[in-house]
């Protein structure tokens, strides 16, 4: 590829991100917003001015998603997630790849897990991303998430789950 330094000269860091969050609904509905393309288009957008797109979702073990991200002008961010494991209203744990033109940014282990609190959820986030050339996509995670997640929750309020 044109451009791309050679692989064995790529920069590699590894960072473990995590986040923890009380959601305002039972484990099955939080849960039901992560499984829902249509609920997850509202709510996994982290900040204004951006948008996501899923071009494909196979949301089942061993299954294929496929999404662009980034200004509404420039989805120039592609994610491929193949899912692991999913355990509905427990755990979703699954591997993802960003890159942008064709260039792997990161590649992250990310397990989601979802625990009863009252009639809420305690909501795990983990992603143990392995980030290429200071692509500076750990920063990206912990903003990326903070903002999604913050955005389940105002979702979740507004009680839009179907």
């Amino acid at each position: 590829m044109a451009g791309r330094k050679n692989e064995t000269e790529r920069k590699v860091a590894h960072e473990t991100v995590t986040l923890t969050r009380t959601m305002p609904a039972p484990p099955d509905v939080v849960f039901e917003a992560w499984r829902s393309v249509e609920a997850r288009e509202i709510w996994s957008v982290p900040a204004p001015g951006l948008a996501i797109k899923f071009d494909q979702i196979d949301f089942r073990e061993g299954g294929l998603e496929l999404s662009r991200c980034g200004p509404k002008d420039d989805m120039r961010f592609h994610a491929s997630v193949r899912y692991s494991e999913i355990v509905p209203d427990v755990r979703l744990i699954m591997v993802e790849e960003v890159s942008v033109e064709g260039v792997r940014l990161s590649v992250a282990l990310v397990t989601v897990t979802f625990a009863p609190s009252d009639a809420e959820t305690r909501m795990d986030f983990t992603a143990q991303v392995v980030a290429l050339d200071g692509s500076n996509m750990v920063q990206g995670y912990l903003d990326g998430w903070s903002g999604a997640f913050a955005n389940l929750e105002a979702y979740l309020k507004r009680g839009d789950v179907a």
